[in-house]
């Protein structure tokens, strides 16, 4: 599966590849949006310093950027201090329940809904369609994040869901997190 050096030739032609499976799977989870293989780059730089105390020659040296060129001509590199920071960075998306510490304010403004207003919302395991449901009668997001969770597969637990709610009538969606235990 990683035998990318055998089927591409240069780094330019990984990028370009890496770039075109990143927008095949854009388009079938949120069409019309855009991201690249450098979003991806910063979003670890940034988790890396800002979550897991990283400096920034731990960054240069993770995103195999040229700190010192001389040393690398007579060293021989240990990228363990690298796949060190890459597991730490992991752990923090993937196994925690901690919140980012940068984590931007969520528009209150979104939170009250009608019981009148139509609401399509989905619940979202690793990037995957789990569940959904579209109804009226919800007060507030967390009610809505609640009838979620009660019809979650029943394998789901100790796992970050991701919830992806619409208020139709309004025209506004909003993104939510929680850990299920």
């Amino acid at each position: 599966m990683f035998n990318f050096h055998d089927r591409l030739a240069t780094s330019d032609s990984f990028c370009a590849n890496v770039n075109t499976g990143i927008k095949q799977i854009w388009e079938k989870v949120e069409p019309g949006y855009r991201a690249s293989l450098y979003a991806f780059r910063h979003s670890w730089a940034t988790i890396a310093q800002n979550e897991c105390g990283a400096t920034m020659n731990d960054v240069d040296f993770g995103l195999n950027h040229s700190i010192n060129r001389m040393a690398k001509v007579y060293v021989k590199i240990d990228f363990t201090p690298a796949w060190i920071l890459n597991e730490k960075v992991i752990d923090f998306v993937f196994f925690t329940d901690h919140e980012s510490k940068y984590i931007e304010k969520e528009d209150k403004s979104f939170e009250k809904i009608s019981k009148y207003n139509y609401v399509r919302a989905e619940a979202f395991v690793m990037g995957k369609q789990v569940c959904a449901i579209e109804d009226t009668g919800f007060s507030n997001v967390d009610q809505v994040m609640d009838k979620l969770v009660t019809i979650l597969p029943k394998n789901i637990h100790n796992a970050r869901v991701q919830f992806k709610i619409t208020n139709v009538d309004k025209n506004l969606t909003q993104m939510y997190q929680r850990l299920i235990p």
